[in-house]
């Protein structure tokens, strides 16, 4: 029975094995050719022909950071957030504008969270998934398919699963921070709320002291 039932798991393993293989190789992760023969535009030049995203092209411009598909065997997943989103961080900032943003030190921390080392759709981002990203150790968390949970609160995915050459893009409506931004900022303010991780409303895991379009219905 021990025997039979190792034998069940080992085949249970195995399966998930070629099943992950199969969904990087189907993204041609590893291949210097195009995620999709469709999909031939790169990451940034995409992001350059849509005007919602100019300050996000600025802010890749600002941090020296147009060369970072460069190798079109890497794929990966690219969350951006619109030009509202950014402009609701400069205000929460209290930031004068945006060239104080694209001025921060900070800056090149942030845009590495946005980016996730594997293509995903946005089927992946469930509950309980973590999600890698260049920022470090600093992960992602998915939720509900259409949240993404971050350390300043979830963002939402508004447009999903644009192809391009070298990874899937997920428009968003919030500039994620990650964990060492967020609390070099919170250090900073003059706020008193923390930053540990709640749940809301039932909702999705929130980081206090980030809002967000999170659906939670939190005031």
């Amino acid at each position: 029975m021990a025997r039979n039932l190792l034998a069940v798991l080992l085949a249970a393993l195995a399966f998930a094995s070629a099943f992950h293989a199969a969904d990087a190789q189907d993204f041609n992760q590893g291949n210097p050719e195009c995620i999709r023969e469709d999909a031939s535009t790169g990451i940034l030049e995409a992001a350059a022909e849509v005007d919602e995203l100019s300050i996000l092209v600025a802010a890749v411009e600002a941090a020296g950071a147009q060369d970072a598909f460069e190798d079109t065997s890497v794929k990966v997943t690219a969350f951006m957030p619109t030009n509202e989103a950014f402009n609701d961080l400069i205000a929460e900032l209290g930031l004068k504008n945006v060239n104080e943003l694209l001025a921060s030190p900070l800056l090149p921390n942030i845009l590495r969270y946005h980016v996730v080392g594997d293509p995903h759709t946005a089927d992946y981002f469930v509950e309980g998934v973590e999600l890698p990203t260049r920022e470090g150790d600093e992960t992602l968390q998915g939720y509900d398919e259409t949240t993404i949970v971050a350390a300043n609160g979830n963002a939402t995915i508004m447009k999903s699963d644009v192809y391009t050459c070298q990874g899937v893009v997920e428009v968003i409506d919030k500039v994620m921070l990650p964990p060492s931004v967020f609390d070099a900022l919170e250090g900073s303010s003059n706020e008193s709320a923390g930053n540990s991780t709640v749940a809301v409303g039932g909702g999705p895991p929130v980081a206090g002291g980030g809002g967000g379009s999170d659906g939670s219905g939190e005031e």
